[in-house]
């Protein structure tokens, strides 16, 4: 076979049609890969840019606020004595129980007495 020499194939003009618009279709889908990957490589440094600017930031207000407690007075909170608070909470807790206690025995002491009245009049009713 000599260079120079072409070969023609005959291909069935819908085959043709067929199998040029899958190229054409794998070629857009090829630039829009493209075009994606293109964006996750700025989206990612515009990300790492943004991470640098909010460490920076935080130094900075890490400073500040350390340089504000040095200027600051500091304060000392006397710590409550939880010992004496819960004293007095038990104590007042036993004061309740006992009035509570007591209201009940005078509501029992009443409800005998209201029974004993009671069964005394039916005892004079029948009596007579």
């Amino acid at each position: 076979m000599k260079s120079s020499e072409q070969i023609y194939i005959s291909i069935d003009p819908q085959d043709y049609k067929k199998d040029k618009s899958l190229i054409l279709n794998s070629q857009v889908d090829i630039l829009n890969t493209i075009k994606h990957l293109q964006n996750l490589r700025k989206i990612k440094e515009d990300k790492t840019k943004l991470k640098s600017r909010l460490r920076d930031l935080s130094m900075q207000i890490n400073t500040q606020i350390q340089s504000l407690q040095n200027k600051l007075p500091e304060v000392k909170i006397p710590k409550p004595k939880t010992e004496k608070i819960q004293e007095k909470i038990i104590r007042k807790l036993k004061s309740a129980n006992q009035s509570i206690e007591h209201a009940d025995i005078q509501r029992k002491h009443n409800s005998i007495d209201d029974e004993l009245r009671e069964i005394q009049e039916k005892l004079k009713t029948l009596n007579s």
